[in-house]
């Protein structure tokens, strides 16, 4: 069994982004993202998550 969200997944661990740092960014729990990539994010979703993690990346950069 494949996991979802499996390039967004991808795409946080190499960028070394803690997930609470995306779940702060996003107003909400720690728990409840872990749940919502449980399920296959939409495009539009997928693109949220990685624009903030790009910001967070840029923001340590500075």
């Amino acid at each position: 069994m494949t996991k979802a969200n499996t390039d967004v997944r991808a795409y946080l661990k190499q960028s070394s982004i803690f997930i609470w740092e995306i779940a702060k960014e996003l107003e909400m729990h720690e728990s409840s993202f872990y749940r919502l990539l449980r399920t296959e994010m939409t495009d539009e979703q997928k693109q949220q998550i990685i624009d903030v993690a790009t910001r967070i990346q840029n923001e340590r950069s500075v």
